[in-house]
């Protein structure tokens, strides 16, 4: 017996299958075979709290880093005419212990695809280094056309040595690793919370959220008030009708579907060809098929989506090893409870998803008093500086917290 899906928004569970389903998507209908990189743009501290507070900007962070990541790859194929990569971008405004940390996760083709549909691959030891630079130079540009920067401020931004602006381009997957790029994708795609990292017990007094690495300065544990906790994570729902997931260049439904000047040949395959006499990758267009792929994708069960990311099928009996199937649906509170009671289910706990280790792996035992970090209060007292006094770098705001409460 397993409770509806609620469908809400930044629900962990729920989020964590639309994550899934969507990178089937992406990789099945969007992408073609070929080499990816992931790009992770990132803006300094003081600046962050400006795109979310007026979200609107947050369509114009993903649409610089597309113009900076096109203008780098079209220089590198000087004679190739109206070249564009296959770019796949999604904001987020959370960090790993749910802080206030705007920036962009993209997928990128490793090369550019010309008007004739012929692919243009990089090197292998390409350098994207330069690439940060570019982006500093265009976001500060954009905020200053918007009004929302002062040219001075501008220009001490750019006089600084170590400038707060970076692209990571560390990772990435090789042609033919779909499952590689399936990973990329899901990180694209990931949602909020993690319950799994969340330590909470009713009436506590502190929420207690691990980070990605408790070594690490700022991305270890973080204790917060229950009540800052919800502002946090309020802070970070999206707008109605926020597009989160923007497709540029060749990933863009406009040239997957041939363009609205014949710029490329209308779409007539699936996702593995590039060049040749067959267009790439995109699903096929509204009028073309009473019922394409991806419509038949989409009906995909929670088990199958399961299946394929933890090789757990949910649906073999553990008793007799035989498939099962669904036999009813109750939706009658009184006749739910009623069973429920009688399995001595009403009211316990129900665990989601595959058993997870504990924090920290097997056998490791938290400390009984463990001293935190409140990044959140640092970057509160950074926005409130003056725009025209030197920002640097607070001390740590030290907590304490009882572990064992």
């Amino acid at each position: 017996m397993l409770p509806f899906s609620c469908t809400r928004k930044r629900c962990p569970s729920c989020e964590a299958r639309r994550r899934v389903e969507w990178a089937d998507h992406v990789v099945e209908n969007v992408l073609p075979d070929l080499a990816y990189r992931q790009l992770v743009f990132t803006v300094p501290r003081v600046l962050r709290h400006s795109f979310v507070r007026e979200r609107s900007l947050l369509g114009e962070f993903v649409r610089t880093a597309y113009d900076v990541t096109r203008e780098f790859m079209v220089a590198q194929f000087p004679g190739v005419v109206g070249g564009v990569p296959y770019f796949v971008g999604v904001f987020e405004t959370w960090g790993s212990v749910v802080n206030v940390h705007p920036h962009v996760h993209a997928l990128c083709s490793e090369g550019i695809l010309d008007r004739e549909k012929t692919f243009h691959a990089l090197p292998a030891d390409c350098d994207w280094s330069a690439l940060e630079e570019l982006f500093r130079h265009a976001l500060l540009a954009l905020l200053v056309a918007r009004e929302r920067l002062a040219e001075t401020t501008r220009a001490m931004f750019l006089s600084w040595r170590h400038s707060g602006f970076g692209v990571d381009a560390s990772s990435g997957a090789a042609a033919g690793d779909r499952e590689g790029l399936h990973r990329l994708a899901c990180y694209l795609h990931k949602p909020v919370l993690s319950l799994g990292r969340m330590d909470y017990a009713p009436g506590a007094s502190k929420v207690l959220y691990h980070g990605k690495n408790d070594a690490a300065h700022g991305y270890g544990t973080v204790a917060y008030d229950p009540l800052e906790f919800m502002a946090l994570v309020l802070a970070h729902v999206p707008e109605p009708h926020e597009v989160r997931v923007r497709y540029y260049g060749a990933a863009s439904s406009t040239i997957r579907r041939g363009g609205r000047k014949g710029r490329l040949a209308k779409n007539a395959g699936g996702a593995g060809n590039v060049g040749g006499d067959e267009s790439p990758a995109g699903p096929a267009a509204p009028g073309e098929a009473e019922e394409n792929a991806y419509v038949k994708a989409r009906r995909r069960t929670w088990a199958q989506l399961l299946a394929r990311v933890y090789g757990v099928d949910a649906l073999k009996c553990w008793r007799c090893g035989k498939r099962m199937k669904i036999i009813a649906f109750l939706t009658d509170p009184e006749v739910v409870e009623e069973i429920l009671r009688h399995t001595g289910k009403w009211g316990a706990k129900r665990e989601r998803g595959p058993p997870e280790q504990p924090h920290g792996g097997a056998g490791a035992a938290p400390h009984e008093r463990h001293v935190v970090v409140d990044e959140y209060a640092q970057e509160s007292d950074n926005e409130a500086r003056d725009a025209g006094e030197a920002w640097g770098t607070p001390e740590p705001e030290q907590r304490e917290c009882d572990w064992e409460a």
